[in-house]
């Protein structure tokens, strides 16, 4: 009897994860196609960026942005002025950033089976990454 009872939450789990399992296969089975779906109904990004191109010379400016303030290690200490010259470059590069990887992820996961809006996400991963470590100096600084 005891052996019964000390098994209960297992198989209980058990049971839980299957019934889950099922749940979520049927619930992709009748998820609609992107194509499917009304247009009023789908997030326009567009109004982000109305082509590749653009976000692509987007991200090469924000690359540019995140080069300039990198340059500005060593300079913070010699006052207020580039200190706060700084602390706003690195601000602006940030809300730049986050527009990108906002754009890059809602592609993404428009479909998350085509490797080519994943392969834009990882891209705006890796600015973010990049941004992190142009920025390491300043705050030991």
């Amino acid at each position: 009897m005891t052996r019964i009872v000390a098994n209960q939450p297992v198989r209980l789990a058990c049971v839980a994860c299957i019934a889950g399992s099922t749940l979520l296969t049927a619930m992709a089975a009748s998820t609609p196609e992107r194509k499917d779906v009304p247009t009023q109904y789908q997030w326009n990004l567009d109004a982000m960026y109305p082509n590749a191109g653009a976000w692509d010379a987007h991200y090469r400016d924000v690359t540019a942005l995140i080069e300039k303030f990198a340059a500005l290690r060593g300079t913070v200490g010699k006052g207020p002025a580039e200190l706060l010259a700084a602390l706003q470059l690195r601000d602006q590069a940030n809300i730049q950033i986050e527009k990108i990887f906002a754009y890059a992820s809602m592609r993404h996961h428009e479909d998350m089976r085509e490797s080519g809006p994943q392969a834009v996400e990882q891209r705006a991963r890796a600015l973010a990454v990049k941004a992190a470590e142009a920025a390491s100096w300043l705050n030991p600084e």
